[in-house]
This record gives C-alpha cells, structure tokens and sequence, in this order.
C-alpha cells in the first residue's frame, strides 16, 4: 500500500511539473536585428541580419503585395516584413522595412545656423548619404537638436518640388520626438516665395525606438529651399510633457 501511495505521489508531482516544461514548436525566435544597405530601393540594397546563427534564416514578405521574397534584396519601394524562422521552433515577431524611391538630386546641402549642436558628428552630409542611420542616438548618422536649426539645400536645377520626406528618430525615454514646426523658404528663377510653417508630429508612443519617415507636402517649382525647424516641447502623457524635445534627423530627400 505504501508502494502504491508513493508513485500516486510521483505521478502527481510529475504532472504537475510538466507545466513548466516548453516543448520547441511553444518557443519563439529572438527578433532580429535586422538592416538595409540603402534607405532606397534597388538590386543592390541588401537586407542583413549580422547576429543571426548558421540555423537561422529570415523569411522576407513584401506586404504591398503579400509576396514572399526568395532573394534579400529590396528592389520594389514599399514595406518589407522580416521575420526569423527555424524549424521547429515559432518565428520571431516581425520587423517592418521600409525602402523609398530614389528623390531628385540634391546639388548641396549646409547647415547655416551659426551654433551648431552636440549631436553632429556627421557633418550635413549624412542627411543625403542614403544610409540609415543606427537606432542609437550617439551614432554619427544622427544629426539632433532641441533648439531651432537651418538647413539650407540646393538643387541641380529649379524644379518641381512635391514633397520633402525626413528621416527621424522617434525614442521618448531619451526625450527624442519628431514634434517641431519647420518654416520652409524657397526661391527659383523669379525670387524668393513666401515662407510658409508646416509641421512634423507623431502619434505619441512611449516604449518605441524606431526609425520614421516623414512627409512634409510643397507643390512648388524651385532650386533653392531653406528650412528651419522649431523643436516644440515633449507631448502629454511624457514624464517631462512641457521640456523641450530633441528633434533628430537622418535623411532628407526632395520628390
């Protein structure tokens, strides 16, 4: 009777503690950290995933489409989802890519406020190399301010200008958001146009740490534009909702 008692407890006990147990198909891969050569599309921008192991490859979907990707190329604009998969286990959460169209030419580019600020250790040229930036803010693809800065660029010839796309950081535990007024002024063959304000505002987002792009609309036919942009305070509900907020760019391209 003892006997019989004591394996009643063991199959208990080993019921019990099945629970705990996953079997491989219940475990889902590490997100990917995953990037791209080029923030624009073609054959020779690459996606890579520089941490995965020799096991572990990435299943690729064009969404705009639905298609999946044999080749890790991204030569179609839109947004790419990336996930890690290897059997038996279950895919990672998705990674969203997006490659844009190449803009028009940009014949120069300068920053002309007279300080300029900590974050620029790449000089202006990063906002045309067509290169993201690192997700940290301290990479030198970054350029970041939380007072107000001018951008001037220059085309290779006056030309329609429908929109100008900007690459920014969005990370609000380090106080960077994309909340700023920009005052844009443009001149071509018959003068300078009247400045006009627009803006660059997000939803708010607390624990994300993305790359974003941006869309400012023109309609204009120009060759040089001057922008300045007006970092505003962080948003409700930030801990530090009313401090000014850091605005960091990585990209500018003209369409």
């Amino acid at each position: 009777m003892r006997v019989l008692l004591v394996c009643v407890v063991l199959l208990a006990l080993g019921c019990q503690n099945a629970q705990f147990y996953l079997q491989s198909k219940e475990v889902a891969l590490a997100t990917p950290l995953v990037e791209s050569s080029s923030i624009f599309a073609s054959l020779k921008n690459k996606l890579q995933a520089p941490y995965l192991d020799g096991q572990t490859t990435l299943k690729v979907t064009y969404l705009e489409t639905g298609e999946e990707q044999q080749q890790m190329s991204l030569s179609t604009p839109g947004t790419y989802e990336v996930k890690a998969v290897q059997a038996p286990f279950l895919s990672s959460s998705p990674v969203h890519v997006e490659v844009l169209p190449h803009g028009k030419p940009i014949a120069a580019l300068s920053w002309i406020t007279a300080k300029k600020p900590s974050y620029f250790k790449g000089g202006s040229g990063v906002l045309t190399d067509g290169k993201h930036a690192a997700i940290a803010f301290q990479d030198k693809g970054w350029t970041g301010a939380d007072t107000p800065f001018r951008l001037q660029l220059e085309l290779e010839q006056e030309t329609q200008v429908d929109s100008i796309v900007l690459g920014v950081l969005l990370n609000a535990s380090a106080w960077i958001y994309p909340t700023a007024n920009v005052t844009i002024t443009s001149e071509g063959a018959n003068g300078k146009h009247q400045p006009f304000t627009t803006s660059i505002k997000l939803p708010y987002s607390a624990n994300a740490v993305e790359h974003r792009f941006v869309s400012l609309p023109l309609g204009l036919q120009t060759q040089r534009l001057e922008l300045e942009f007006s970092p505003k305070v962080l948003p409700k509900p930030h801990p530090g909702a009313g401090q000014p907020a850091w605005l960091f760019l990585d990209e500018l391209i003209i369409y």
